[in-house]
């Protein structure tokens, strides 16, 4: 089973055009959310990650928008790791809205991200890691 993680929130004001849709470009910041939750869940935050000279960088990503969601509207954004090794994670995120009801998917990605070290060099994910992905 691939590892998975779920956050629910609201959209904001400012993340949507006059007509009360979100932009384009917002969906790129909820799959961050997603992952960045994701990894906290697993025991690898970011910043802990980071200060031990290590990161993960996104490599590739690959949008599906499915339906428009608009200011007020409360989502689900489920993030799972599809895979994990050597110096690739390949997260899948799926953003649906919740309510207004009735609930409807409203955006998928692929998220592509290297594990590289302080000098931005790839390098291969320990086992620990690995472990925590894979969990």
């Amino acid at each position: 089973m691939a590892t998975e993680h779920s956050i629910e929130f609201r959209v904001r004001y400012d993340e949507a055009d006059r007509m009360g849709v979100v932009h384009h470009s917002r969906y790129l910041v909820y799959f961050e959310m997603g992952r960045v939750e994701l990894m906290r869940a697993v025991g690898l935050p970011h910043l802990a990650q980071e200060t031990q000279g290590r990161a993960l960088v996104v490599t590739d990503v690959d949008v599906r928008y499915l339906a428009p969601a608009r200011y007020d509207d409360r989502v689900r954004l489920t993030t799972s790791v599809a895979e994990a090794r050597g110096a690739k994670v390949v997260f899948q995120s799926r953003l649906a809205r919740i309510d207004p009801a009735p609930e409807a998917p409203l955006a998928k990605a692929t998220v592509t991200a290297a594990a590289v070290a302080p000098d931005g060099a790839a390098r291969q994910l320990t086992a620990e890691e690995l472990a925590a992905l894979h969990s």
